[in-house]
């Protein structure tokens, strides 16, 4: 009996790849799922979330005329944001100069701390280096495209030429 059991059941084996994914794909659902939980606990308002929400998508129906002045004020308050972090980041090393880590005490605290100005300016980088795209998708006159959702014509044409399992 017990070698039938061993006969039915799957190999238990994953490698580095595979597990990797999974963490990955858990942290990123979790960042999905718990984003929209903590807004709602911050606005504690579900309906101005669900205002937003629509406003958003009003904004990427709009005629393009009207469209490009909400997307590039969007991204300037993203672009302030994230010089703000810099500049506040800055002041957080400077803050904590001499200061080291208790745990390891040769290391300074200025070290880690130094990813906050640092990130900040990567992200200012994408942001700008992003900007292109951005203004160039928002002139479309069907609005933003969604580029993982194939039209309905190439959805015809894929499903037609798949072969069906024998």
């Amino acid at each position: 009996m017990n070698s039938k059991v061993t006969e039915n059941r799957l190999e238990r084996r994953l490698g580095l790849f595979p597990v990797t994914n999974i963490v990955i794909a858990n942290m990123i659902g979790a960042g999905i799922f718990t984003t929209s939980g903590l807004l709602m606990q911050d606005l504690h308002n579900p309906m101005l979330m669900i205002f937003l929400w629509g406003f958003a998508g009003l904004i990427a129906a709009m005629k393009p005329a009207v469209r490009i002045p909400f997307i590039i004020i969007s991204e300037a308050c993203i672009l302030g944001f994230f010089a703000l972090l810099a500049w506040v980041g800055v002041d957080v090393l400077i803050i904590l100069e001499g200061d080291n880590l208790v745990s390891l005490p040769q290391v300074p605290t200025r070290l880690t701390q130094s990813v906050i100005p640092i990130g900040a300016v990567l992200f200012l980088i994408a942001e700008v280096l992003g900007l292109p795209d951005l203004i160039r998708e928002a002139r479309k006159p069907d609005g933003f495209s969604n580029r993982e959702i194939p039209s309905e014509e190439e959805a015809q044409a894929e499903a037609a030429t798949e072969v069906p399992p024998q």
